[in-house]
């Protein structure tokens, strides 16, 4: 009996290792994109060989795991001439592999239940999120997050005597946790990255200002406990135009006289402008920033014409 697991020591990519090298590629290459989850990341792998390959149909691809069953999301991929080359497809899938593939899902649930009890009885601090099991059940991964690194293989072999198949292991982070568990967002609806995000791209606290978001943690953080991925979806729109307003503080013309800036606000594309008086709400299309005055510059004595 084989075990097998892999050292990690916080979130990875959970299906990076899956499209790696073995297939060279020419301009003539039939090159597909492949996806392993519902919302996931789309591989590429050579299609050679395999006539009529279609969007939706299933596959069975190679990688570094074994062999997979994934869908085709795209065809007549472009085929890249640099970095390596790519795992090959190796055939349809048939009636049996969907067959064996719903069977073993149904299974996951119970033995989420088995792994948890095992890693209680071996008081281990980490928490067992989802159990897949490859479509042919030869394989079952447990993904599981914990604060620190934890030295799992007894976890591991225990799992291994108990299931009697190879067992692998992988540590996933918040983000990665709130994807698998799903729920709702601040917004009342899906959470982004469960729904359709494929990846996780950087979010800076500076998308937040921009927007005028209030800087506190139940405003700008999502389930995951990070920085809500939806700060990026406007953020270049904030971006662009605020630099067609002006900024605080600046001095402006209206038609109720000149004034500062004191607050802009992007969506109604408004200033609040200080009068003196009282401040006035003003569109963007009514007011000139006023220029600043130059400075004169005193002649120096002795010079001039005449």
């Amino acid at each position: 009996m084989r075990v097998r697991g892999r050292i990690v020591g916080g979130s990875r990519d959970l299906e990076s290792e899956w499209a790696m090298p073995d297939v060279s590629e020419n301009d003539n290459a039939v090159v597909v994109g492949v996806r392993f989850h519902k919302v996931g990341k789309v591989y590429h792998f050579s299609a050679d060989g395999i006539d009529g390959l279609r969007e939706g149909d299933f596959v069975i691809v190679e990688t570094v795991q074994g062999c997979e069953m994934g869908q085709v999301v795209q065809t007549n991929v472009q085929p890249r001439h640099n970095g390596p080359p790519l795992k090959p497809v190796r055939r349809l899938t048939t009636a049996r592999d969907m067959v064996l593939r719903q069977q073993f899902k149904l299974q996951e649930k119970q033995s989420l239940i088995t792994c948890r009890q095992k890693a209680k009885e071996l008081h281990l601090p980490i928490h067992i999120v989802k159990v897949e099991y490859s479509y042919d059940g030869r394989r079952l991964t447990v993904f599981f997050v914990a604060d620190d690194k934890v030295d799992y293989r007894l976890l591991q072999q225990a799992l291994a005597r108990h299931f009697r198949i190879k067992i692998a292991m992988h540590s996933v982070g918040s983000r990665d946790f709130a994807k698998m568990m799903g729920g709702c967002g601040a917004c009342g609806g899906s959470l982004c990255c469960s729904t359709f995000l494929t990846e996780f791209a950087p979010v800076s606290i500076k998308a937040a200002k921009a927007q005028d978001v209030p800087l506190l943690p139940l405003e700008i953080t999502g389930m995951c406990g990070r920085l809500r991925c939806c700060l990026r979806y406007e953020y270049q729109t904030y971006q662009e135009v605020r630099q067609t307003m002006p900024q605080r503080g600046h001095q402006v013309v209206t038609d109720l006289g000149t004034g500062r800036v004191v607050q802009t606000n992007v969506l109604k594309r408004t200033v609040v402008v200080d009068l003196g008086t009282h401040q006035a709400e003003i569109p963007l299309d009514e007011l000139r920033v006023k220029p600043k005055g130059r400075k004169s510059v005193p002649r120096k004595k002795g010079t001039g014409g005449g």
